[in-house]
């Protein structure tokens, strides 16, 4: 069997770009057990993802007041950072 080797091309790469994101895990402990909220939702294709809620900031936010924002647009809950 014999192969032929394809002539090497550049490999074109996107630009990097620096992205900065803020969000946090949501903790209840009721009676001794703790609660999580996570998110689910689909990928592209189609299989479902279980993640974190956490999104960027927004005009003159704090990184502390993006994650309680995020956190309560994608899950409903209202919370306070604890510890960063």
């Amino acid at each position: 069997m014999t192969f032929t080797q394809r002539p090497s091309r550049p490999i074109r790469r996107l630009p990097a770009v620096l992205e900065t994101s803020a969000g946090g895990i949501v903790i209840d402990v009721q009676e001794g057990q703790a609660q999580v909220a996570v998110i689910a939702r689909r990928n592209r294709a189609g299989r479902i993802e279980w993640c974190l809620p956490k999104g960027h900031q927004e005009n003159d936010e704090t990184l502390i007041e993006t994650a309680e924002r995020e956190v309560e647009e994608e899950t409903g809950i209202q919370g306070r950072v604890l510890t960063t």
